[in-house]
């Protein structure tokens, strides 16, 4: 697999994780967070599907070796449905194990869907 399409699905196999609320398995990608904290992140809220996966980018941060994915989902809180555009997800090797990856960061937006 090329770099690009590593770190693609890293961000689905992350939210795939998140929809099935296997929450330390989503930790474990997330440098190792417990899944505690992941789930906390999500503050109740359901995922319900990946609406897409968009093309991974190198960092334009000269500094550092990630990579950015993006993601969006469907999420339902409290009976509304909210899009969550995850536009900035850093992956990246891990040092010691340069053969795994790992998710360092998220930025993202959330909207309600009307």
């Amino acid at each position: 697999m090329t770099d690009e399409q590593v770190v693609a699905e890293v961000a689905r196999t992350f939210f795939e994780a998140i929809i099935e609320k296997d929450f330390d398995k989503a930790g474990l990608m997330w440098s190792g967070a417990p899944g505690a904290i992941i789930e906390k992140f999500f503050v109740g809220a359901n995922a319900v599907k990946i609406i897409s996966v968009g093309e991974p980018r190198p960092n334009p941060d000269p500094d550092t070796t990630s990579m950015i994915g993006s993601c969006k989902v469907l999420l339902e809180f409290e009976g509304q449905y909210f899009e969550i555009d995850a536009h900035w997800i850093h992956v990246r090797r891990i040092s010691t194990q340069p053969d795994r990856w790992t998710i360092s960061g998220l930025g993202s937006r959330v909207q309600p869907v009307e």
